[in-house]
């Protein structure tokens, strides 16, 4: 993989090499950090590796790309380097294709001969060379000599290590253990090589200035074993003369496959990022400054991360990371934070999810995650049940019958045992399908209760004050609301409908539980597209409803009740085809005029939770722009502009739960097209110097800080002392002032 500004809009661009399909695929920036499905080119059988630059000297960047060949029926296929030019316009429609023998492996692009435009090394794993290829000035190369580089030589890259003004080479030799470098003695003649070895199995390798004393040192990712430096990125400092010093290895994941060097934390030094292969994660490790380095942070990625490149893609001045999943076929996306803390972005796959629920479903304290799926050619939907280990990691799911086409998922105690059970609605068939948890997560077989037709939502509530839990559900197509009283064992009794919408044609999408008139019983309120407006029906007490009222509203779809200003009453959130409405309740249970907040492409679900631990709700919303969109509280019901944070592709559901119990709340998001879950673990609890737990360090924060300088009372309540030597002073503020955003 490989990021860079390609259609001159001045963001960053990604590709990635496709190795089964034997493509590239291009991934445009929208400029926010997310991207657009991908732009397909043919690349060669089994494309491993991606280099961009301007090779013919025409002002825009242009790809390079290693393949290493393959077997089919007639025997070994070549391995071949492709050269795609751009057009100008982030099109490549001019490709020339090299033959290179076997397993060309990597690439990399440098002035080798001092002519002043970009030739080729290509490390060229089953002829042991690294060979070279001359640029004719014009994006055209002629074969050069091959470079004798040791067993399978792996990994190559470019850069000047002695400071002599040419750029040189080193290798990674997988099976000799070994990193070779090779001096350029300029023209593109190299002396023979140098080793050094740096443990069992190198392979991935960076060049950058680790100690700041202007010379290249190397960073390394070692597989072998962990008796002889495997799991581990090795650095060898340059001693200035490109002669290195002894490797100093560092505890990463399993498998470690990729290493870049970029300067994740802002603070002047280069830091490492490391992929590993087999356990999942990227690790980073922070640079103190003289090339010692502090241990890993791990983040969850996809299924099998094999190449990490680092780009600022959300054009906010800090550089965020994108990482190729090889086996999950994904590509997954780490906004930083500004102080190389990265906002950790978890997918698991699972195909057609539509809906998903959060609970604690097998009583061990933290919580697991349940997802309804869609029908395919295979299989009728199901239920998968994911259990937490407590860490916000997910085991392999369990998986339940769910009908044709389930739509909705709620967790709850139905029968009073203690333990979550499972509601689920089935559109086609028109039934809810309850499903009895057995006090370890597992679960009866489901059983079915005939609603409308088209159960679109359904939400949960005593209704009729006896102590359990009944179900309220919109039938999309009946044009009204079926109330399922509880009997009390998580049995329920024939369903009750209650038309809305004012009249003839109406098409509830939408249905929730809340007491808006304060009276102490959960009242009812849906949003009808068809014919454009909200119902409210009160409750009158015992689980029967009054007659409406209408509230009008251009094609609602979606609704959330919450106490969005603090004055003790439900207010209520309303979503149509473009926009966010926010409604507040005067107390009596009828709500005033809408104030609207746009959205992006369009919503698909919104739920109302106190993201930032401020203490106020906030709106979070899924949008078709392949986002979740998090609308802070001011505090007021008045809400700050969008924060956006990249999913998959079409999410349809976002549940809200903290997952890995530190605290703050998290987000689960199925992914309709992308055939994944997205997990977004939620940073706001480990941000230092937020004082006032708003989610930013601000003027409030530094504002406590001030009130309390000075040694502190009591040395376990000193919430400003950031430092933990029991006084607020000048340490703190410089604390705070680092972590200012």
């Amino acid at each position: 993989m490989a990021s860079a500004g390609l259609d001159g809009d001045g963001d960053l661009d990604l590709v990635t090499a496709n190795f089964i399909d034997g493509t590239i695929s291009i991934l445009f920036n929208n400029g926010d950090g997310s991207f657009t499905n991908d732009v397909i080119y043919p690349a060669g059988v089994e494309p491993a590796s991606i280099a961009i630059d301007d090779l013919d000297d025409d002002g825009d960047l242009d790809l390079v790309v290693s393949s290493g060949g393959g077997e089919d029926f007639n025997g070994t296929l070549p391995g071949t380097v492709s050269v795609l030019l751009n057009a100008g316009d982030g099109t490549f429609p001019d490709q020339t294709t090299h033959g290179l023998g076997i397993d060309p492996f990597s690439v990399d692009l440098g002035d080798l001969d001092g002519d002043g435009d970009l030739d080729m090394a290509v490390a060229v794993r089953g002829s042991n060379a690294v060979q070279i290829m001359i640029n004719n000035g014009d994006g055209t190369f002629d074969v050069g000599d091959p470079v004798p580089a040791g067993d399978f030589s792996a990994f190559v890259v470019i850069g000047d290590l002695n400071g002599d003004g040419d750029l040189d080479l080193a290798v990674t030799n997988w099976t000799e253990d070994v990193v070779s470098t090779f001096l350029n003695n300029g023209g593109a003649d190299f002396a023979p090589r140098a080793t050094y070895p740096v443990g069992d199995g190198p392979l991935g390798l960076a060049l950058g200035d680790l100690d700041d004393d202007g010379d290249l040192d190397l960073a390394v990712a070692i597989l072998g074993p962990n008796d002889n430096l495997g799991d581990t990125v090795a650095v060898l400092v340059n001693h200035g003369e490109g002669a290195f010093a002894n490797p100093v290895a560092y505890g990463v994941g399993n498998v470690p496959s990729s290493v870049t060097i970029a300067d994740v934390d802002s603070d002047g030094d280069s830091d490492l990022t490391v992929t590993s292969l087999y356990d999942d994660t990227l690790s980073v490790l922070l640079n103190n400054g003289d090339a010692l380095f502090a241990d890993e942070v791990n983040y969850s990625v996809g299924n099998g991360p094999a190449f990490v490149a680092a780009g600022d893609f959300d054009d906010d001045d800090d550089l965020d990371l994108a990482v190729v999943n090889e086996f999950g076929n994904t590509v997954s996306i780490l906004p930083n934070q500004g102080d190389g803390t990265f906002i950790i972005v978890v997918s698991f796959e699972l195909e057609r999810p539509r809906a998903a629920s959060v609970g604690d479903l097998d009583g061990d304290g933290d919580l697991d995650i349940a997802v309804a799926t869609a029908p395919t050619a295979r299989t009728m939907g199901i239920i998968s049940v994911r259990f937490n280990d407590g860490d916000g990691n997910f085991a392999d799911e369990t998986i339940y019958e769910a009908g044709d086409s389930p739509t909705v998922i709620l967790i709850e105690d139905l029968d009073g045992d203690n333990d979550l059970d499972l509601a689920v609605t089935d559109q086609t068939f028109g039934e809810v399908m309850i499903l009895l948890n057995k006090g370890d997560g597992a679960f009866a077989g489901k059983v079915a209760y005939p609603v409308g037709i088209h159960p679109m939502s359904m939400d949960v509530g005593d209704l009729d004050g006896d102590g359990d839990a009944d179900l309220a559900v919109a039938n999309l197509d009946s044009g009204n609301v079926s109330i399922l009283l509880n009997n009390g064992n998580g049995t329920f009794a024939d369903d009750e409908t209650y038309d809305v919408g004012g009249g003839l044609f109406a098409v509830p999408y939408d249905v929730i539980l809340g007491d808006v008139d304060g009276d102490g019983d959960l009242d009812l309120a849906t949003a009808n597209p068809k014919p454009f407006n909200m119902s409210v029906l009160l409750n009158n007490g015992d689980g029967t409803f009054g007659n409406e009222v209408i509230y009008p509203f251009i094609l609602p779809k979606l609704l959330h009740f919450g106490d969005l200003d603090g004055d003790g009453d439900l207010d209520v959130v309303v979503v149509d085809l473009v926009s966010i409405w926010v409604s507040l309740n005067d107390g009596t249970g009828l709500f005033t005029e809408p104030v609207p907040y746009t959205s992006c492409l369009g919503v698909s679900s919104v739920t109302l939770n106190d993201m930032d631990g401020d203490g106020d709700l906030d709106i979070v919303a899924t949008d078709f722009s392949y986002v979740v969109a998090v609308l802070p509280n001011n505090g007021d019901a008045t809400f700050s502009p969008a924060e956006f944070f990249r999913v998959g592709s079409l999410p349809t559901v976002v549940a809200i739960g903290d997952l890995n119990g530190d605290g703050a709340l998290d987000a689960v998001v199925t992914n309709i097209f992308g055939n994944n879950v997205s997990i977004l673990l939620n940073r706001c609890a480990d941000i230092p110097a937020d004082l006032d737990g708003d989610g930013t360090v601000g003027a409030s924060d530094l504002l406590i800080l001030l009130v309390n300088w000075g040694r502190c009372g009591d040395c376990d309540d000193c919430p400003a002392d950031l430092n933990g030597d029991c006084t607020v002073g000048a340490s703190d503020l410089l604390i705070l002032l680092d972590n200012w955003g």
